[in-house]
């Protein structure tokens, strides 16, 4: 119990820190690269857990500004964006880019 406490405790930690302490494309980035499916780190597809504005407010994020950073993302050729179906094209060069 005491473990499952310090690890949900950890987590809501990790969650202020990204509210806070990161600008809205690492936020979305970090965000993306957390849905990548363990042990492959190269070309991936995720269906986004909810709906984009649901996930613009986790973030802490206008819809508009989510929706810009992904825009941004799929201009500079890191991912493709189809609905609530992203496509991570390279996950080290996304890790990267958010510098």
């Amino acid at each position: 119990m005491l473990a499952s406490l310090s690890t949900r405790l950890h987590e809501l930690l990790e969650d202020m820190e990204t509210c806070t302490l990161r600008t809205s494309t690492e936020r979305v980035i970090c965000f993306l690269c957390n849905l990548a499916p363990p042990g492959q780190p190269g070309q991936y597809e995720i269906l986004l857990p909810a709906s984009k504005q649901t996930i613009a407010s986790q973030l802490n994020l206008a819809p508009e500004t989510f929706s810009r950073v992904l825009g941004h993302l799929a201009g500079a050729g890191l991912i493709q964006v189809k609905g609530r179906s992203i496509s991570v094209l390279d996950y080290n060069k996304l890790r990267g880019f958010m510098g």
